[in-house]
């Protein structure tokens, strides 16, 4: 809302004298949005090892980028679910057939992660969306877009984990450019 709005608003509670009246609607966030704004969403929250992206993230990301291949329902993991799969994430990327994996796993810990929660045939999901610190140092941008990248080699990294079967599925490892 624009400073004169707001004004306005003050000089018209002002002459009526019922100022007792805006103070809790300003402080409720009422006057806290531009006109035109849609409705305030949750933001994503950062984590330890990355960001957790919330449903509204997710649906937006899965329309922009098809090929991540993931469907609604969308849901926001809790911090809590992305605690233990992080628990387990280097095991599996240790025991993995890949060298690549193995690579990823010695230096899990320079890496950063994307989470987004989805359903497929009524079981939770956690697509993990993981990139090295060549990547997240220089750009910011991760925090709220999803890092989409078609080469790099070892540096980015799409793995999937079922919520409910504590079980990690479809590692995919970047190609060398």
């Amino acid at each position: 809302m624009k400073l004169y709005a707001i004004k306005e608003l003050f000089n018209m509670v002002k002459q009526i004298g019922k100022t007792w009246l805006i103070l809790p609607l300003f402080f409720f966030g009422f006057i806290t949005k531009s006109q035109g704004e849609g409705p305030m969403l949750k933001p994503n929250e950062i984590v330890a090892h990355g960001v957790i992206f919330t449903a509204q993230s997710t649906a937006k990301f899965s329309e922009k980028y098809s090929l991540i291949d993931i469907r609604p329902p969308y849901w926001t993991p809790s911090t809590s679910e992305i605690e233990y799969l992080e628990e387990v994430l280097n095991g599996y990327l240790k025991n993995s057939d890949s060298k690549s994996s193995n690579e990823i796993s010695q230096r899990l810990f320079e890496y950063k992660r994307q989470y987004l929660g989805y359903t497929d045939k009524g079981s939770h999901w956690v697509y993990i969306n993981g990139f090295c610190n060549a990547y997240w140092k220089k750009n910011d941008s991760w925090h709220s877009e999803l890092v989409v990248t078609f080469d790099g080699g070892p540096c980015f990294f799409q793995v999937r984990y079922n919520v409910e079967k504590k079980l990690f599925e479809r590692l995919e490892i970047n190609g060398e450019g």
